[in-house]
């Protein structure tokens, strides 16, 4: 056989290096298809995993509530809210009403004169804890829960305006109609899909816009840290059988001079989320996993890198990963607080039996846990400055 001639065999030494090169390739483009395959059915798995632990434990948290014979009226007065009332106060109201003791409650608000925002929002989730409690636990029996109406006109209508009468399912007669300004409210409504986050971020913005002396740009950065890992946890952890089990109530109060915004969940909580995402086993080992310490698990996460997120990391120091825009999972809280701060928000949660306060200039101002639950899933409220006004709070 002849031999090559040299540049022949350069032809063919060429052709060799690029038909390896291709075949490298190819199998690294297998490779990727493999591993994404892999990660997807991975991901699947511990979304499925994650979804039995939460409903195990809404059966679990569920089994424990026996309501007994008998009917319990619970009184509000005056100004209830979080906005300008008394934190010691709203705290102590949320706790007897969302844990009443009998099959019967009575909330009575004839002299209650003002209904805030972040009131409604707790009452939405004492209704959606007694509308899941029978899909998630058959032991359950559900309350009767009736109110009276205000001797305020003012009052009764806002609870209208607001959205809440259609929330909980209730009438009301036309002489409870009063007209709110639709740029000054983003009324409370029971979301059937998650598709509608795009609409309610859409009408918070525009409230801000409206009312509040952010710049474009800082709408912005409200927008891709505060708005975008807000939602994501709710819609991540609500649950129910009717809606989608979070919720959104916000309005501009231009004589206060604030935004009051609560975007909420019905879900199991924060402490309970990270003890059954995977970096329960080493938050554990940092705090003992008890209702009486959820305000110190609040303010861990605050502080570090840690997620009830089904997808978060689980290297040594909650070191955080990367995902979707607007996603930072193992990192959201805290930069939820940081935003907070550059934007001179005031922040305050609640998540079942915890409640965490931040003040405008991101001091932490509060926090601790209460022997009932506060919260029937977890809040996230804002109290965000209106125009001409970036320093509304000097607790």
């Amino acid at each position: 056989m002849k031999k090559p001639n040299p540049k022949e065999r350069g032809r063919i030494r060429r052709k060799n290096v690029k038909d390896r090169r291709n075949g490298v390739r190819r199998n690294n483009i297998r490779k990727r298809k493999s591993h994404k395959l892999t990660e997807s059915i991975l991901r699947r798995d511990l979304l499925n995993l994650y979804r039995r632990d939460k409903r195990n434990l809404l059966n679990e948290i569920y089994s424990s509530v026996n309501y007994k014979t008998g009917t319990n009226e619970i009184i509000i007065s005056e100004q209830f809210g979080l906005e300008e009332g008394s934190l010691d106060n709203f705290l102590e109201k949320s706790e007897s009403i969302i844990n009443t003791p009998n099959l019967n409650l009575n909330i009575n608000i004839k002299q209650v004169t003002r209904m805030w925002p972040s009131s409604i929002t707790m009452l939405c989730s004492l209704k959606q804890w007694v509308d899941n409690g029978e899909n998630f636990c058959k032991t359950f029996k559900k309350p009767n829960i009736a109110s009276t109406d205000s001797e305020s006109e003012e009052v009764n209508g806002y609870l209208n305006e607001s959205g809440f009468y259609n929330f909980v399912g209730r009438s009301f007669s036309r002489k409870d109609l009063i007209s709110i300004p639709a740029k000054s409210i983003v009324k409370i409504k029971r979301e059937m899909t998650n598709d509608n986050i795009e609409d309610r971020e859409y009408e918070i913005l525009e409230l801000l816009r409206q009312n509040s002396n952010f710049s474009k740009e800082e709408i912005e950065y409200f927008n891709s840290i505060i708005l975008s890992e807000t939602f994501l946890n709710v819609t991540e952890h609500g649950t129910g059988a009717i809606d989608k089990g979070w919720w959104v109530l916000g309005q501009a109060h231009k004589l206060h001079e604030f935004i009051s915004l609560n975007i909420a969940d019905n879900g199991i909580g924060l402490r309970n989320s990270l003890m059954i995402g995977p970096q329960g086993e080493q938050i554990k080992n940092t705090i003992p996993n008890l209702s009486e310490n959820e305000g110190e698990f609040l303010k861990l996460a605050m502080e570090q890198n840690v997620s009830g997120a089904f997808d978060a990391a689980t290297k040594s120091g909650f070191i955080a990963k990367s995902y979707e825009q607007g996603s930072r999972r193992g990192n959201g809280l805290k930069r939820i607080k940081s935003a907070c701060k550059s934007l001179g928000i005031e922040f305050t949660m609640l998540s079942h039996f915890g409640y965490i306060r931040y003040k405008s200039d991101g001091e932490l101002d509060t926090f601790g846990s209460k022997k009932n639950r506060i919260f029937a899933g977890t809040m996230y409220h804002y109290l965000i400055p209106l125009k001409g006004n970036r320093n509304i709070w000097k607790r």
